[in-house]
């Protein structure tokens, strides 16, 4: 499981609540965009040397796989995604 935690205080809920004024969710934001790389550098990479993911392989690792492009898909950065 990839997760990241963050608080929000009590104190900011209430005087959210009392003013109308929006939650600073600056936190939060940044907890969702750490995971998002995680999980992207575990489908893509799987577990290598200092990162250790229980043996999964990713999709450019994986053995067995097709390494032979097809018409250039794989072959930048650009055309992966």
């Amino acid at each position: 499981m990839i997760h990241k935690e963050y608080k929000l205080l009590f104190r900011d809920i209430a005087a959210s609540r009392r003013s109308g004024m929006p939650i600073d969710v600056t936190e939060p934001q940044n907890a969702a965009v750490q995971v998002a790389e995680e999980e992207d550098k575990l489908l893509i990479t799987g577990e290598y040397t200092g990162w250790r993911a229980l043996g999964i392989e990713g999709l450019a690792t994986a053995t067995g796989r097709n390494t032979e492009g097809s018409d250039g898909a794989w072959s930048t950065t650009t055309n992966i995604i």
